[in-house]
């Protein structure tokens, strides 16, 4: 009786993991453990970390397990106050465990994994109304995984991060409101580029430059702005910027 939470950075990481395997290795599975803390009959899924399949097509399991135990220390170092509770895959052909998982799931408990769940994710999305997420217990004595409770819970901080790239609209749209974002934001640095170049003409009026009201307003917007020696330097802050605004993107 078993009841799974998920946070959605989960899924998100799940997804992106298997995009990333099949894109550079036309893997169809993904395999990878889950970081979370159990209570009880409770468990909470918080984080995931990777597992390195010596089979790259993912036809068959021959999980690295130096990468294993390499990957787990580090997520005990990154998440002192979580568990390593069990493992997820990612199914082209359904949402239920199979072979694979199976021999997954012998190769943890080898490994010292005590009653590891199982988190499986179709890859087959066409059509589907519904997330084909689903959580499995394995059950020693049939030898076969049970389906468990699951639900998605979520910090506001992760439901703004969902907005932010989840499609929106009709199901033709294939624009995300991260994309639309980006259009947004496109328009306003033309709306800048073109403000500034008004600016930039009047600095280069003489009856301006000689004007005191209009150099001290000047002063003032500049202040505003990261004093640099160069074209180099501003490259620099711009990279930089742009660098932090990523981080807190993926965050």
């Amino acid at each position: 009786n078993l009841q799974i939470s998920v946070h959605p950075i989960v899924i998100i990481n799940i997804a992106e993991y298997f995009n990333r395997i099949k894109v550079n290795f036309n893997s169809k599975r993904a395999f990878g453990g889950l970081i979370g803390e159990q209570h009880g009959n409770k468990i909470e899924i918080f984080s995931i970390f990777e597992f390195l399949n010596n089979n790259a097509e993912g036809t068959e399991v021959d999980l690295d397990l130096e990468f294993l135990d390499q990957r787990r220390r580090m997520s005990e170092q990154l998440y002192p106050n979580y568990d390593f509770i069990g493992f997820f895959s990612t199914n082209d052909k359904g949402d239920f465990p199979d072979e694979l998982d199976k021999k997954v799931y012998s190769t943890l408990t080898n490994q010292g994994v005590v009653s590891p769940i199982t988190l499986v994710l179709s890859s087959d999305l066409i059509g589907k109304q519904v997330l084909p997420l689903k959580s499995f217990s394995y059950n020693k004595l049939n030898e076969k995984f049970d389906q468990t409770e699951m639900k998605i819970v979520g910090f506001e901080s992760e439901r703004v991060c969902l907005d932010t790239i989840t499609k929106s609209g009709s199901a033709q749209a294939n624009e995300s409101q991260l994309v639309q974002n980006t259009d947004t934001i496109k328009s306003a640095l033309g709306m800048l580029k073109t403000n500034m170049k008004a600016v930039l003409a009047l600095v280069k009026d003489p009856k301006n430059r000689s004007n005191p009201q209009f150099t001290e307003m000047i002063d003032e917007v500049m202040k505003n702005f990261p004093s640099t020696n160069g074209l180099g330097d501003n490259s620099k802050y711009l990279e930089s910027n742009l660098r932090d605004t990523l981080i807190l993107s993926n965050v």
